[in-house]
C-alpha cells in the first residue's frame, strides 16, 4: 500500500514504528502521534535505569523457557496482570479486556511476542532484511515530521520518564503532553483527552 500525506497515531509498539517511519521515512506521513513511549536508540546495550530495569521484567522473564511456556499457556491471566500493573487505579471492563484478549489466541502470538523482546535486547537475531534499518536506526536519527508524545503519568511499563528530554530527538514541531492519572493505555482510560491532543496537532500540519 502506498501511503502519503497521512497522519499516523501509535501506541507502544505502534509509537516504535511510528518513530522510524517519521525519522527514515518523512514524505510518508504528516504528522505522528506516538503514545506511551519514548523515541531512542535500537541498541540492546543502551543503559536501562533500575527502575526502568524493574517495570520491563518481563521482557526479560520471556527469555526464560519458563517464561515463555507460561505466555504460551496462559496467554489472558499473562496479559491482565500485566494490564493491572501498567494501570494502576483503571478498572479494567472485563468485556474489553475481553474483546482484546482475542487477539492473543493466534498461534503464533507468543513466539512473535517473545521473539521481539529476545531480539529488542540482543538475544536473538533479527531479519537480515532489514539490517540496514537496523542500523541506521542505532544511534536515533531526528524524526522529521511534527509529532505529539502522550504519556499517562502513571505508566507501569514505559515510565513517564523515558518519554522526558527528548526535544533534541525531533527536527519539526514536537510536543509532549503528560495525562496526570493515566496509565499505560491513554485511548482506553482518557479517550477524550487522547483525542482532543490529536486533533489539536492535526489541523497545525495542514497545506
Amino acid at each position: 500500500m502506498d501511503l502519503h500525506d497521512v497522519v499516523v497515531a501509535g501506541h507502544d509498539w505502534g509509537a516504535r514504528a511510528g518513530y522510524v517511519v517519521g525519522a527514515l521515512f518523512p514524505e510518508r506521513i504528516r504528522a505522528l502521534i506516538a503514545i506511551s513511549a519514548g523515541y531512542s536508540t535500537n541498541r540492546p546495550d543502551s543503559e536501562v535505569p533500575y527502575p526502568l530495569a524493574h517495570a520491563y521484567w518481563y521482557e526479560w522473564y520471556v527469555a526464560t523457557a519458563r517464561g515463555r511456556e507460561m505466555l504460551e499457556r496462559d496467554r489472558r491471566g499473562f496479559c491482565r496482570y500485566l494490564w493491572t500493573t501498567w494501570s494502576p487505579g483503571w478498572e479494567i471492563a472485563d468485556a474489553d479486556f475481553d474483546q482484546a484478549a482475542t487477539a492473543w489466541d493466534n498461534p503464533d502470538w507468543a513466539e512473535i511476542s517473545a521473539h521481539a523482546y529476545l531480539h529488542r535486547w540482543g538475544e536473538a537475531p533479527g531479519d537480515p532484511a532489514y539490517q540496514d534499518l537496523e542500523h541506521r536506526l542505532a544511534e536515533p536519527p531526528p524524526v522529521r515530521v511534527p509529532s505529539l508524545v502522550l504519556h499517562g503519568e502513571r505508566d507501569g511499563d514505559n515510565l513517564a520518564e523515558t518519554t522526558e528530554g527528548k526535544d533534541d530527538l525531533f527536527a519539526e514541531h514536537y510536543q509532549r503532553i503528560l495525562l496526570p492519572d493515566v496509565g499505560h493505555f491513554p485511548p482506553r482510560e482518557a479517550p477524550t483527552a487522547t483525542a482532543e491532543a490529536i486533533l489539536r496537532l492535526t489541523p497545525t500540519t495542514g497545506p
